[in-house]
C-alpha cells in the first residue's frame, strides 16, 4: 500500500505542477483580455470603413496642383490633383479601372498655364513631343526606366563620392 500511495502521490504532484501553471496563465490571460485581438470580429461593432481612410485623408491635404519635376531632379510645370488621384483612393478597387489611370498620360503645365507635357505613372514626366509621337509606347518607357535603376537618370551624380 505505500507503494500505490507513493505512486499515487508522485502522480498528484506532477499533475499540479502542470495544472496550476496552466491556470494562473489562463487566469490572466481571460483578465488582460490579451484573447480579444484574436478573437472573431463582431460586425456590429466594427467601424464603417474600408480601410483607406488614410489614404483619402492624404489625397485631400494635397493643393490642387502638384508639381512635376523633370528626369534631372528639377520642377518643370504642375498637375491636377484630380488627374493623380488613383481611384481607389474614392472608391473600390477595381484593377480594369486602376490599369487605365495607371496608363493615362496626366497633362503638364507651365506656370501660365500652357501644355508642356506629360505625367505618365511609374516613369515620370514625358516631353509634348514624345507623348504625342505616333511612336509612342509606355512599356517601352517604363522598361527603359527600369533598366536604369530605381533612381532617375542625373541623380546618381548628385550623390557624395564613397570614400
Amino acid at each position: 500500500m505505500t507503494r500505490s500511495g507513493s505512486r499515487l502521490r508522485r502522480v498528484l504532484v506532477v499533475l499540479g505542477a502542470i495544472a496550476l501553471p496552466a491556470g494562473l496563465f489562463a487566469l490572466g490571460y481571460a483578465i488582460s483580455g490579451a484573447g480579444a485581438a484574436t478573437s472573431p470580429i463582431d460586425p456590429a461593432t466594427t467601424p464603417a470603413t474600408d480601410g483607406m481612410a488614410a489614404q483619402r485623408d492624404f489625397y485631400a491635404k494635397l493643393p490642387d496642383r502638384i508639381g512635376i519635376v523633370g528626369q534631372d531632379g528639377k520642377p518643370v510645370g504642375w498637375a491636377d490633383k484630380a488627374a493623380l488621384v488613383p481611384p481607389s483612393a474614392g472608391g473600390t478597387f477595381d484593377p480594369t479601372t486602376e490599369k487605365a489611370w495607371q496608363d493615362k498620360l496626366v497633362p503638364v503645365t507651365d506656370d501660365g498655364g500652357k501644355l508642356i507635357g506629360y505625367y505618365l505613372k511609374n516613369y515620370g514626366f514625358v516631353d509634348r513631343a514624345t507623348a504625342e509621337s505616333p511612336d509612342f509606347d509606355r512599356d517601352a518607357l517604363r522598361k527603359e526606366r527600369a533598366a536604369a535603376g530605381p533612381l532617375p537618370p542625373g541623380t546618381g551624380a548628385a550623390a557624395p563620392p564613397t570614400p
